[in-house]
């Protein structure tokens, strides 16, 4: 039995992977899924071809991924395809590696901040922000709106979960996001203050951190998100890295992820310690 998987839901996947693939597919254990708290991934092998089965414990983060995804099928922008949709289940086409460690540079922030501008440039005129309420990406672009009065009024279509965990390499090395039960639509400030956090942070190197953010809005170009980013307004009291650092703290704390909520924490005491210097 699949862990974490009710046997009439194992019994029920296992029958629609039959009919998309007849008698031909298999897990694949060596191809290693992340599986993470809202849902259980098992790779499948079905001739030459990869796929990802999710499972959801929350059957509205499977919905919102599901509408990001078939939207997102309808463009140019490259994403997971989805081959079959159930209650609490996606099957996904693998679309790329994970991004390796040594790996994580200059270069791969760029492209971050490429494919972030190219998310956000999309029509989101069709969709309908009430399918995407309760994500992260939602919580933080309210939060965003409660704080800064000059927030502009987009509606960019968010991934709201950027880690280095949901960033893979595609045949040609470029950048492919995947992984969108976050999703939300609202203010690109959501997305690239957790990409600061998640991405271009990391309390060894607490010097490179502004670098890093640097190469991000390179590839984002829009030179003025970086103060967006890291600069205090007047009518707020925290920047947007670390309002989303403090979102990011809170979700770590309410699902027992403690070696995360001390990442947190580290980069909240850095990014105040930062200001205090310059002030």
């Amino acid at each position: 039995m699949i862990a974490g998987v009710a046997s009439w839901s194992e019994r029920s996947v296992y029958r629609l992977l039959d009919q998309q693939f007849g008698a031909s597919w298999s897990v694949d254990d060596t191809a290693r899924p992340r599986s993470g708290l809202a849902n259980y991934i098992m790779a499948v092998r079905a001739g030459a071809s990869l796929y990802f089965a999710k499972f959801f414990t929350d059957p509205i983060a499977s919905q919102r991924e599901a509408t990001a995804l078939r939207f997102l099928a309808k463009t140019p922008f490259p994403a997971p395809p989805v081959i079959a949709c159930d209650f609490k289940f996606l099957l996904l086409k693998s679309v790329g590696i994970p991004v390796p460690a040594e790996s994580r540079s200059a270069a791969e922030l760029v492209q971050i901040g490429q494919t972030l501008q190219r998310l956000h440039s999309l029509d989101t005129s069709e969709l309908d922000p009430v399918n995407f309420r309760g994500s992260q990406a939602d919580r933080l672009d309210r939060r965003f709106r409660a704080c800064f009065t000059k927030i502009p009024a987009r509606r960019s279509l968010l991934h709201g979960d950027i880690t280095w965990s949901n960033v893979v390499f595609n045949k040609t090395e470029h950048i492919v996001l995947i992984d969108f039960e976050e999703a939300a639509l609202g203010d690109p400030l959501v997305d690239l203050s957790i990409a600061a956090v998640e991405c271009c942070w990391n309390p060894r190197f607490a010097r490179r951190f502004e670098t890093a953010v640097m190469h991000m809005i390179e590839g984002y170009n829009q030179p003025g998100m970086y103060s967006r980013l890291l600069a205090v307004p007047a009518e707020a009291k925290a920047s947007a890295c670390e309002l989303a650092a403090e979102e990011l703290l809170s979700w770590s704390r309410t699902n027992g992820q403690y070696a995360l909520s001390q990442k947190y924490i580290t980069f909240i005491d850095f990014i105040r310690r930062r200001r205090s210097l310059r002030c």
